[in-house]
């Protein structure tokens, strides 16, 4: 009976294990890692400090993603959505009176709403940790406060047009697109700084990660200014004129831009054209959102259409809706919620609409007060709350599972303290992303090329020699001149590659390594082709001194011949 027990105790532990192991990977699929690297192809990497690096990449790759899926026993809350009583109620007809009577008082007290009607339309914008919000009025007042316990940082009417806002890397910074200039204020709404480079300036926005300042000009001129240097990293043109939608990817932080002929194009400081160009809508583009992870891109224009975009991979329109009016702006939420601002209604859908199944009714609806039209949407983080700019003030509507319920204390979050952020503001400055950095997929960087280096290893099982350290050739045998460790070239053509990298060629069909090897080999070849010019100088040269030579003896006893003759 005991070893009976022993066994079904064995047996239940390893169902177990089994089970938290299947659970394990199943949890891992959904955080975006590097393809690994084999180990077979670990293995072929000669020099050993480029093989242990790639080595040392790979286990810290995977130790991240085990903590992460380790610290998802630390998130124990979960988002809920409204759910109807029954199934011919919809949860669109529900209004905001009808909802705050099913709320905690807490909660209740997040609805609110300013009337602003005198420097209006306002734009409303929440913090990374959701507490702070900045309301800036297209007219010149802005101000700046804690809109949870309504505790007023600032206030100041600066008599003058104020086109966009945006939070720094705190809530002790801000800045604003102003009539001319964009200037940099702090939390007491002093001017720390004017970036004077960029006249007339329509967008700004800041990527967190990188300390970079993004500035859109009526020009059609986009730049980059790191703020913690206050240097310009990039300026670039880009040819389409002015644009009045500009947003930032938060997965890999290229810029996406919407112009007037419709057409969204994507931008990154390390280079001079863009990324990508979007022929998106017949009319000018509106508005335009990415999702938190970078996969989907919601775009609306002047022709009455809302589209949903794969930027990930096949850069394809999943879905189009036809919209009553022009679609005025965009926000998504951090749960994938989708609200869009039509007229005086607000429509928000659940993530489902990125699925790319078609959907036929809306999440929730809001109508605003006095037929006011929507100017802004923002979500505010780890809230359920959404923060409506119109042109008679701001308001604010509950919108159940929009927020992320679990927060992250060692990032900007609502309960983190001055003491948190000043730690959390100097570990950003040491982690900061260089801008050269930035590209379509940010795991590309720190990984292996494979392409690349399938060539080489078929190169390297051709002929070794190809790929074997100079130093060490010339320590082995110091005599050698060289030719046996020529390394091949990376030509375009058959006609234009030499005799060598043809018949590696056919026997492995390669076409080609890498940029180093190719100019040492040019560099080879341009000394056979001098050498062979100089001796065939060299003989031409003796042939014609030859002929010259035998003349002159011609001449010569031409000359004793008549003389003789003469006397």
């Amino acid at each position: 009976m005991a070893d009976g027990g022993k066994d079904s105790m064995k047996d239940l532990i390893s169902s177990m294990t089994k089970r938290i192991s299947a659970e394990r990977k199943e949890k891992k699929k959904k955080y975006h890692t590097p393809t690994p690297v084999k180990n077979s192809e670990l293995d072929r990497i000669k020099y050993q400090k480029l093989k242990s690096k790639v080595d040392k990449n790979e286990k810290q790759y995977k130790k991240a993603v085990d903590d992460l899926v380790t610290s998802e026993v630390l998130k124990p809350e979960e988002e809920g959505y409204m759910e109807p009583d029954d199934e011919f109620q919809k949860t669109y007809q529900i209004t905001q009176k009808e909802l705050a009577k099913d709320l905690d008082v807490q909660t209740v007290e997040k609805i609110f709403e300013l009337s602003l009607k005198q420097y209006g339309p306002y734009q409303g914008v929440f913090n990374r940790s959701g507490r702070e919000l900045l309301l800036a009025g297209k007219k010149g007042h802005f101000a700046m406060f804690e809109w949870s316990t309504k505790k007023l940082y600032s206030e100041i009417f600066l008599n003058e047009t104020v086109r966009d806002s945006v939070f720094l890397h705190s809530r002790e910074f801000f800045a604003l697109a102003q009539k001319k200039f964009v200037y940099i204020y702090n939390e007491y709404g002093r001017e720390v700084h004017c970036i004077n480079r960029n006249l007339n300036p329509l967008q700004v926005d800041f990527l967190p990660y990188h300390f970079l300042l993004v500035t859109m000009t009526d020009q059609g001129r986009i730049s980059w200014t790191d703020t913690s240097t206050g240097e310009n990293v990039k300026e670039t043109r880009t040819k389409a004129g002015s644009s009045h939608v500009m947003r930032q990817n938060p997965w890999n932080a290229v810029m996406c831009s919407g112009n007037n002929k419709g057409a969204v194009t994507m931008w990154a400081p390390n280079s001079a054209d863009a990324l990508v160009s979007m022929l998106c809508h017949r009319g000018a583009v509106t508005t335009l959102q990415v999702t938190q992870d970078g996969q989907y891109m919601a775009t609306a224009g002047t022709d009455h259409k809302l589209k949903i975009w794969d930027v990930r991979n096949t850069y394809e329109c999943l879905q189009e809706y036809h919209t009553r009016a022009p679609v005025k702006d965009i926000a998504i939420s951090q749960k994938g919620m989708l609200a869009v601002g039509i007229a005086g209604q607000v429509q928000v859908w659940k993530p489902t609409i990125f699925s790319g199944e078609r959907v036929n009714e809306p999440y929730m609806t809001h109508q605003l007060r006095n037929r006011n039209n929507v100017e802004t949407l923002n979500f505010c983080p780890f809230e359920d709350v959404l923060g409506i700019g119109h042109a008679e003030g701001f308001s604010t509507i509950i919108i159940p599972g929009s927020g992320e319920p679990n927060f992250d204390s060692l990032r900007p979050n609502p309960y983190s303290t001055s003491k948190l952020e000043e730690d959390m503001e100097v570990t950003a400055l040491l982690d900061k992303v260089r801008p050269d950095m930035i590209s379509l997929n940010p795991n590309y960087i720190g990984s292996v090329y494979k392409d690349t280096y399938k060539r080489k290893s078929l190169l390297h099982d051709a002929d070794p020699s190809i790929f074997a350290d100079p130093e060490e050739d010339e320590e082995s045998d110091g005599d050698d001149d060289g030719s046996d460790s020529d390394e091949l070239e990376d030509y375009h053509s058959e006609e234009e590659a030499p005799e060598k990298v043809k018949k590696v060629r056919k026997e492995k069909n390669v076409k080609g390594i890498s940029p180093y090897h190719a100019s040492r080999l040019r560099e080879d070849e341009k000394k056979k082709e001098f050498l062979t010019n100089y001796e065939k100088l060299k003989t031409e040269r003796e042939q014609k001194s030859k002929v010259i030579d035998e003349k002159k003896k011609k001449l010569i006893s031409g000359e004793s011949v008549a003389l003789k003759r003469f006397f």
